[in-house]
């Protein structure tokens, strides 16, 4: 709205595609200023683009996905989805999750991963204790409980940690009535909204013990600032980290291995330059933008 590009405003809900009025809005919109090209976001975008595409039959659709979950086998997605010319995962786990109802799809998806503008590297200065974080809105997905778990056996073997969680969300009394009930206040600190850039740069190790994720950018930005991470081997995880290299990949949803693994990294820290110089080769492998950038140039560019 603040630039120069003119736009049509059309707000799509999951039903609009029945909607007479805005599919002959969107298909008027498309002929009359030559668009070639169109991305969707959502399955609402996906219904009401593909509706229409008897009459807009030279337009390239594209979808670009970063939900987890499979697309659902119905009538109507059987019948819409075939319209589609390509679509985007941001991770090969996507990619999985789309083919697994509707197959005929695979020769049609690119995977596109997130990415950040550079590798950055962390600029903490190292201490006795040890600072563990975490970034993620509060909600069971995000497994914070297994957190506070780690906490306490931590605790409990007297290590000098302490565990920053950034972030908002339903369960967050909850998990501060969890932290209270354990006597771990002193150990792990919900802090709410934060700044990332300054977040990345106060912490040691991140530890991001979710049950799965489509693209976990919170792992590919603790790598651009060359920290090393620990999650569960679940979902997408194993395309964020390097087992051994970067970080550890462990098997859900194993607290007391995650501890031991946290534990080694206390005893070890002198390795911080073999993460940070792991982490590096590994955005600039896999994660650049500008990379990601061309990628997609070469897919709106495709015959």
């Amino acid at each position: 709205r603040n630039t120069d590009f003119p736009f049509l405003s059309l707000a799509i809900k999951n039903f609009s595609f029945c909607h007479p009025k805005k599919r002959s809005t969107l298909k008027n919109y498309i002929i009359k200023n030559n668009i070639t090209d169109i991305f969707l976001n959502l399955p609402s975008d996906v219904k009401l683009a593909t509706s229409i595409r008897p009459s807009i039959k030279n337009v390239k659709l594209i979808y670009r996905r970063g939900m987890p979950h499979p697309i659902k086998k119905n009538f109507l997605n059987s019948l819409l989805y075939p319209r589609l010319d390509l679509l985007i995962a941001n991770s090969n786990e996507i990619k999985r999750s789309i083919t697994k109802n509707l197959p005929f799809l695979e020769k049609r998806i690119r995977v596109v991963y997130n990415g950040v503008e550079s590798y950055r590297g962390n600029s903490k200065v190292k201490s006795d204790k040890i600072i563990i974080g975490n970034l993620g809105r509060l909600v069971e997905q995000k497994g914070h409980h297994h957190l506070i778990k780690v906490a306490k056996i931590l605790n409990e073997k007297n290590y000098d940690f302490e565990i920053l969680i950034g972030g908002k969300g339903p369960l967050e009394k909850t998990l501060a009535d969890e932290i209270k009930a354990k006597n771990l206040s002193h150990r792990v600190k919900l802090l709410g909204h934060v700044n990332p850039e300054l977040f990345y740069n106060e912490i040691d190790l991140f530890v991001f013990p979710s049950h799965f994720e489509g693209s976990a950018n919170s792992l590919i930005e603790a790598a651009q600032y060359g920290i090393p991470t620990i999650a569960f081997m679940t979902s997408s995880m194993p395309e964020m980290i390097e087992d051994d290299n970067t970080g550890w990949l462990i098997p859900p949803f194993d607290e007391e291995l995650m501890s031991k693994k946290i534990e080694n990294f206390i005893l070890n820290s002198d390795k911080d330059s073999f993460y940070k110089k792991n982490s590096k080769e590994l955005i600039q492998k896999k994660f650049l933008f500008g990379d990601k950038v061309n990628q997609v140039e070469g897919i709106i560019n495709e015959k």
